[in-house]
């Protein structure tokens, strides 16, 4: 569901017992907050990143200070950008104790600013462990990215990786003895998407664009998001024949504004390259760094497919003051069915 913000009251009529956000460096953390309709949410939990407090605590008092002002408890939870496992642990630690007299039936996360492994992480407890709880997905849209030039060329979010992990809950199948198919779904991510190429050697790899009718940015003619996208999309895949042979590099197409056709659009992928036996034997690994509407498609098949493991390589750096821009529309997804 799609929805521009003078909309929302249309659309979000139910009450929330819980909201989960995160503070970013990005203002877009604050979209939904900022709209959201007073009397729909009675508590709400803040998750940020330590790592990058200099850079996200005038968001972080600012969405405190919204909250405070609808009348919504909140309180604050750090977590970590390289601990993943401490992170996990606290997110359990502050559910299973919010969840255990059974008061809290629905929630909605707001999945605009957390990390893709983060918003992997959430989605699967949500599946496996919370599953007496109505989950609803939010995701605030970006009017642009890079937005600090309009040549393509010049956009960036993030450069450099550090360690390569897997995610936890999506652990795959995997076996030493194999060699690697590899699978990234690309954005903007150029300079990191080469780095875990690199990293990875794969024997074969699977480059994903989001499909043409399917974007969520807002801008329009040759400075959109699309039209950069798609240049960053090409060198990958020209680049990438540096490190895979050309004949073993496939592309395919992802939507990035509906996680349900995006789960689809992965899983005919993995369809079509067993029916040929180009992953026969092959350990598959797979890296979400597109929207994180795509991101929740890619959790989904990663949940139903053991084979798939899911992998996140976090950034040296961020463009701190230029990632994003807010955008005038709201997705809301519900993924999970209550058990």
């Amino acid at each position: 569901m799609k929805f521009t913000w003078n909309e929302i009251d249309k659309h979000i009529t139910g009450d929330f017992d819980l909201l989960i956000v995160s503070a970013s460096y990005e203002e877009r953390c604050l979209s939904l907050v900022k709209n959201l309709p007073y009397n729909k949410v009675k508590h709400s939990v803040i998750f940020y990143l330590q790592d990058y407090m200099k850079y996200l605590s005038d968001n972080l008092s600012y969405l405190r200070g919204m909250l405070s002002e609808k009348n919504i408890s909140n309180e604050a939870i750090e977590l970590f950008h390289d601990k993943s496992l401490e992170s996990y642990d606290r997110i359990v630690v502050y559910l299973d104790k919010l969840f255990t007299d059974g008061l809290i039936q629905n929630v909605i996360i707001d999945t605009t600013t957390f990390t893709h492994e983060m918003i992997l992480i959430l989605l699967m407890l949500f599946k496996q462990k919370y599953t007496q709880v109505s989950v609803v997905f939010a995701y605030s849209n970006a009017k642009d990215y890079g937005h600090g030039s309009k040549r393509s060329s010049h956009k960036w979010l993030s450069k450099g990786i550090g360690d390569i992990r897997s995610i936890l809950g999506y652990p795959g199948d995997l076996l030493p003895t194999r060699q690697t198919h590899l699978i990234i779904v690309v954005g903007y991510e150029y300079d990191r998407a080469l780095s875990i190429i690199s990293e990875m050697e794969p024997i074969s790899l699977s480059l994903g664009f989001g499909k043409s009718d399917s974007y969520t940015t807002e801008s329009h003619a040759d400075d959109n998001k699309h039209y950069g996208a798609w240049e960053h999309f090409e060198d990958v895949v020209r680049d990438s024949m540096s490190f895979v042979s050309k004949k073993k590099v496939y592309k395919f197409d992802i939507s990035c504004n509906n996680p349900n056709q995006a789960h689809k659009d992965i899983q005919s992928h993995l369809v079509e390259l067993q029916d040929n036996n180009m992953i026969k034997d092959k350990n598959v690994l797979l890296f979400a760094m597109n929207n994180k509407l795509s991101t929740l498609g890619v959790g989904l098949l990663a949940l139903e497919r053991q084979d798939v493991q899911l992998c996140y390589a976090p950034a040296l750096i961020y463009n701190y003051k230029n990632y994003s821009t807010p955008g005038e529309k709201c997705y809301l997804f519900k993924l999970l069915n209550k058990q």
